[in-house]
């Protein structure tokens, strides 16, 4: 039987990861409850900024802006097969779905 420090810091441990994988999932449960427009909206301006702010070569210190409007496009259903090749082109070591 684990004494009573060791089970407040296994609760406390578990209480993390289950914030932490609340939180993971906060941004996709966002863009689910965007209507369609907005959405698409969204996805049309993220779109734009990769095809021009981010060209290769990716100017200094908009690199990690970069990636990261390539991986959340990603994650948007109006991304279609172009726009994935998109974010592969420009940030070849992204993982593409």
């Amino acid at each position: 039987m684990p004494t009573a420090p060791a089970l407040v810091g296994i609760l406390l441990a578990l209480g993390l990861v289950a914030l932490l994988t609340w939180k993971h999932g906060a941004e996709s449960r966002a863009l689910k409850h965007l209507r369609p427009e907005q959405r698409r909206a969204l996805y049309e301006s993220t779109r734009k900024e990769l095809e021009t702010l981010c060209q290769s070569p990716v100017p200094q210190g908009l690199e990690r802006r970069c990636e990261e409007q390539g991986l959340f496009i990603l994650q948007l259903p109006e991304c279609d097969e172009a726009c994935r090749a998109l974010v592969a082109r420009e940030r070849p070591p992204l993982k593409v779905r």
